[in-house]
């Protein structure tokens, strides 16, 4: 399935239903220092999964059914699963983070891949151009600190050949421009647990050249499911973002 495929388009249109937050507006983003672990996964976490409302400075668009997000131990690591059979929705974290000061996202997968084409289930990071008004968003989020006008999507495709590829910008109508980067792939390198490590400032160095890093914040970390005809598991764990 092609890339203008993928259709994060489609979770635009859902309403935020299912998890979400416990209160009308989300807690100040969380503050970085040294660095922010996204998804470790805890108890905590676990719990709140289970009651069916994510911690307050989580995002949700869409619904997400039940079941699609557990706690599971895989190969004996503690990991979030994600099951890519489930209708388009995503679920990420608010983030306060210089792209330049915490450029660098870190996270484990072990991956159950596809017969055919990307995994459904993909890392989202959603950054903002601080020094500009507001400009066409992914994601409003009713705060002007929050809102997404840079999308990148992290992935797993069909064959270990594309690692390290990008993939964009691609705009549709008044959406916020995306790309795609390519970190991973393949049946021989599904089912085993790898750590990975990308730099986010110089991804989005090859994306958008005219950009000035030091402008940009990232403000959204998370996994999103893709419209697909295909399923998939992906188990993440450790997902942190660091100096």
């Amino acid at each position: 399935m092609s890339y203008n495929a993928l259709s994060l388009r489609v979770i635009l249109v859902l309403p935020v239903l299912g998890l979400v937050a416990g209160c009308a507006k989300a807690p100040p983003a969380v503050p970085i220092g040294d660095g922010l672990t996204v998804v470790a996964p805890d108890i905590a976490f676990e719990r709140s999964l289970k009651a069916g409302k994510l911690p307050a400075d989580w995002v949700v668009v869409g619904n997400v059914p039940k079941g699609a997000l557990s706690i599971a131990v895989v190969n004996g690591t503690a990991a979030l699963q994600v099951d890519g059979s489930a209708e388009p929705f995503a679920v990420m974290r608010r983030t306060k983070a210089s792209l330049l000061a915490t450029p660098y996202l870190t996270w484990g997968w072990n991956v159950v891949p596809t017969r055919k084409g990307p995994h459904p289930v993909q890392v989202v990071v959603g950054l903002r151009d601080k020094s500009q008004p507001k400009r066409r968003s992914w994601l409003d989020l009713g705060d002007k600190d929050a809102s997404v006008d840079r999308l990148i999507t992290i992935v797993w495709e069909e064959t270990a050949l594309g690692r390290g590829t990008v993939i964009g910008p691609i705009q549709r109508n008044d959406e916020a421009e995306r790309a795609r980067y390519i970190a991973r792939g393949g049946q021989e390198q599904g089912q085993r647990w790898w750590i990975d490590t990308v730099d986010l400032s110089l991804i989005h160095h090859q994306i958008w050249p005219k950009d000035k890093p030091a402008n940009m914040d990232i403000v959204l970390i998370g996994v999103a499911v893709a419209k697909a005809d295909r399923n998939g598991v992906m188990n993440l764990a450790h997902l942190r973002l660091n100096r």
